[in-house]
């Protein structure tokens, strides 16, 4: 729908320039297509529905947004924004953010969504920290795989809520791994975090 609204307001736009506007036709055709190139690159990355919309849920504010995101199956509340877990197929997981407000739920702008504060990349996954943009709240989100069976336990420094999901069980080179999903909200996050998996420390520079 996010999309949807948009394109028709642009639509509109080009409509009304069109009958306003009275110049050469090429050139008049020329101006039209790039502000309304222009129009639809801003409002793409403003949701102005905030101003009017609120949602009950975080599932209701991603469905607008992104209504092939997937399956919602979990999500994780901070203070500011609200983490997604989606699944599109057995093998495919994602991860969306939502904006919390005292009506409700809001669209997340695309330009504000996260960014990189810690990782760790390796042959068994990888594991990053991220801060929603213009806010201050700080999830852990990751991949894990295991060839030793179960992950049991995920803890931190912060003593986070953090889960563990298996997404999937594959074989590679004769040998049966499992792909887990690692993921949770870091409330009151410090520069000399740290996670550990079962008993192994994990590193995240």
């Amino acid at each position: 729908m996010y999309s949807i609204v948009r394109m028709i307001l642009v639509i509109v736009l080009v409509f009304i320039l069109f009958k306003v506007i009275h110049i050469k036709t090429k050139k008049k055709v020329l101006i039209i297509s790039l502000f309304g190139l222009v129009f639809y690159i801003a409002i793409m990355c403003t949701p102005i529905e905030n101003l009017f919309i609120s949602f009950d849920t975080p599932t209701e504010a991603l469905s607008y947004y992104d209504p092939f995101v997937g399956k919602v199956i979990d999500t994780v509340e901070g203070n500011e924004t609200c983490m997604i877990i989606t699944q599109k197929d057995v093998n495919e997981s994602g991860v969306s953010y939502v904006k919390k407000s005292v009506d409700g739920y809001k669209v997340l702008s695309p330009i504000h969504f996260r960014y990189s504060v810690k990782s760790k990349l390796d042959g068994h996954g990888s594991i990053e920290i991220f801060r929603v943009f213009g806010t201050s709240d700080y999830y852990l989100e990751g991949n894990c795989i295991s060839d030793s069976g179960t992950i049991n336990k995920v803890s931190d420094s912060l003593n986070s809520d953090i889960k563990v999901i298996l997404v999937y069980g594959f074989n590679k080179n004769n040998v049966n791994l499992k792909d887990y999903l690692i993921f949770g909200y870091l409330n009151n996050y410090e520069n000399s975090y740290s996670l550990m998996i079962d008993n192994t420390v994990v590193e995240l520079e």
